[in-house]
């Protein structure tokens, strides 16, 4: 046998499966399924005829073609042939999301056209700035309204004697209002729309006040003045 013949000469030559292995890079457990012809063990049929030729060189075993084990026959895969409507089914399966497919592209091709023309349209409106107008607008102003001032004439005098009695002739226009004597701390106080005309025989003795300011003496002791207000 074949096997047995690798075997005694590898045991002849005192090598190892593992020397052997070292040399011809075939794994020991393979050339030991070659010298057992355990053919099955080698990682395909295809293997063995190489294996044996390499094993049986590397010895110098001549082994003639007829001891080799014959190759394993090929064999063609049959064919399977699917029922007509099997295929048909298949087909129509196929053409149907291909066809979806191709109007689901169109129709985002066409929304995103439209959005494109929209938002260059919107660009070019911001870009475009409006017109000035040459029109000067009118602004419109709220009459205000205007509390008419009353302007009064009314005058108040007051006469008060304070550093001595003063003799007091008082007129309002050609009327005579008041004529007298006024001694201190007494005083006299004259209202009137009209001119008053006041006349002072000691005008340095008393303090006049017309509506509230004070303006002191009209005159020195002793003077006698007039004076209109």
């Amino acid at each position: 046998m074949i096997g047995e013949k690798l075997k005694s000469r590898r045991e002849q030559l005192g090598l190892s499966l593992k020397d052997v292995e070292n040399e011809i890079k075939i794994r020991s457990k393979y050339l030991q399924a070659l010298e057992e012809e355990k053919f099955d063990e080698l990682p395909g049929k295809a293997y063995v005829k190489p294996f044996l030729k390499s094993y049986a060189r590397f010895l110098g075993v001549e082994i003639a073609e007829e001891d080799l084990p014959l190759s394993p026959e090929k064999t063609e895969p049959q064919g399977i042939l699917l029922p007509p409507n099997v295929s048909e089914s298949r087909k129509n399966k196929t053409s149907f999301p291909l066809a979806l497919f191709i109007v689901l592209l169109a129709f985002g091709v066409l929304l995103s056209g439209i959005y494109l023309a929209l938002s260059s349209k919107k660009t070019n409106k911001e870009l475009i700035p409006p017109p000035k107008s040459s029109v000067t607008p009118k602004v419109y102003k709220k009459p205000s309204k205007q509390v008419p001032q009353v302007v009064s004439n009314k005058k108040t005098v007051t006469v008060a004697a304070v550093y001595g009695p003063c003799w007091l002739e008082v007129k309002e226009d050609n009327q005579v209002l008041f004529s007298g004597k006024i001694n201190p701390p007494e005083q006299k106080q004259f209202a009137s729309n009209k001119t008053l005309t006041i006349k002072y025989g000691n005008a340095g003795a008393v303090i006049v006040t017309v509506n509230g300011v004070t303006y002191g003496a009209p005159g020195k002791k002793g003077q006698v003045v007039k004076i209109k207000y």
